[in-house]
């Protein structure tokens, strides 16, 4: 199949796109052997990233309907390469938001579609296994993705929330609460643990830190306390409200903070078609409203316990673990993977951790000595401690 030949559709009926999909359903059914099933179920969904946006999401649609419709006869020796039709067809959706920018409205139209055509649908067919399947690969599919900002992932949850927040279904509602929620519950207690052993890797970096820049317990709350919900679905929100709220307070025994995390996602979701300087600016720019902040709260104090000295932002410098100065004009496509604003004492100045093209490297106040930390104090150790107590607990009421 040439999947180009959609390429010049520009509108085509509902009802059109589901004989389409019939038909590309029983394709998927009479196919043999394993590598002609791949083949087949890639240029299938491959077909969604050449339609039309609008198009693409109609698509989505007709195909969802058509599984549902369809499922019902599928025999478990043609189980898996349905399972596997899921999901290539949900990477190539998560593949359609990426090239339009995870805009808002577009996000937000494909996420409609899997509430309304598959997780809450009202229909007679019994087609559960889509939604237990759909719940099962999303986040694993969501963290290929990465980085995507804060308010972009809670977008992308929020067909789960209206699920658990209506559904009748008991088995969906405890696949959606185990394989969703306890999973990023997971997420952000092994960013914190690993943060405070300083072992952090770069999906750590980027999908840990967003977790716990999400309201989880704010939207949570909201919907437990709303009329409509159901007293079922009350008693499931309120007891994944209180596993985040138990995480909101180790997080403020572990000494994370927030803000600092929101600063550094924004960074790690950019990309500069620039030079290294566009780079450093930002980075200047998120070091120097973190002093302007410290001024207003503390009066200059040392919200780390580290120095209460008034501190400055110089002229940023950058330079290489590896490779030793880096030429800002030989970085012409750079892309920020990951950036940590360190306010710790290094030699009176701030030290940006930047991962770029593959390398780390270090953007340093002008005189400044990476290798000048100071060791931690001892309300720090004491806070590390309580910190590692309460994370022990929250994993067992979270289990």
């Amino acid at each position: 199949m040439d999947r180009d030949c959609f390429g010049c559709l520009q509108e085509v009926r509902e009802d059109e796109l589901k004989k389409i999909w019939k038909g590309l359903f029983y394709c998927v059914w009479h196919a043999d052997k394993a590598p002609v099933q791949a083949d087949l179920i890639d240029r299938l969904a491959g077909v969604l990233e050449n339609l039309d946006l609008k198009l693409s999401v109609e698509f989505f649609k007709a195909f969802l309907s058509t599984m549902r419709r369809e499922w019902g006869g599928i025999d478990r020796l043609r189980l898996d390469k349905f399972y596997l039709l899921l999901r290539q067809v949900l990477v190539r959706v998560f593949a359609v938001l990426r090239k339009h920018e995870w805009e808002d409205s577009t996000v937000e139209k494909f996420m409609n579609a899997l509430l309304k055509r598959a997780l809450l649908v009202k229909d007679e067919f019994p087609a559960l296994g889509i939604n237990l399947h759909m719940t099962d690969i999303f986040l694993d599919e969501l963290r290929k993705v990465q980085p995507l900002s804060s308010h972009t992932l809670g977008l992308m949850l929020e067909p789960f929330y209206s699920t658990i927040a209506a559904s009748s279904d008991k088995s969906l509602l405890k696949r959606v609460r185990e394989r969703v929620f306890n999973s990023l519950l997971e997420d952000a207690q092994g960013f914190i643990s690993r943060k405070q052993e300083s072992k952090l890797d770069r999906e750590d970096e980027t999908f840990g830190a967003q977790v716990l820049s999400l309201p989880v317990v704010t939207r949570l709350f909201a919907l437990a306390s709303a009329a409509s919900t159901p007293q079922a679905n009350r008693k499931v929100l309120y007891e994944i409200c209180d596993c985040f709220s138990k995480l909101e307070k180790l997080v403020a025994v572990a000494g994370v903070d927030i803000s600092s995390l929101k600063a550094e996602q924004a960074f790690a979701v950019h990309r500069y078609d620039g030079n290294v300087g566009d780079g450093l600016r930002m980075a200047s720019g998120i070091l120097q409203d973190k002093q302007k902040k410290s001024k207003t709260v503390g009066a200059h104090e040392d919200t780390e316990g580290l120095s209460k000295k008034k501190r400055k932002v110089k002229d940023l410098g950058i330079g290489s673990k590896n490779t030793g100065v880096i030429n800002p004009a030989e970085k012409t496509l750079v892309e920020a993977i990951s950036v940590q604003v360190n306010s710790g004492n290094f030699a009176g100045e701030h030290v940006v951790q930047i991962v770029m093209n593959g390398e780390q490297s270090q953007v340093l106040g002008k005189g400044g000595n990476p290798k000048k930390k100071m060791k931690k104090s001892k309300k720090q150790r004491k806070s590390a401690g309580n910190a590692k107590n309460l994370r022990q607990g929250l994993s067992h009421e979270g289990t």
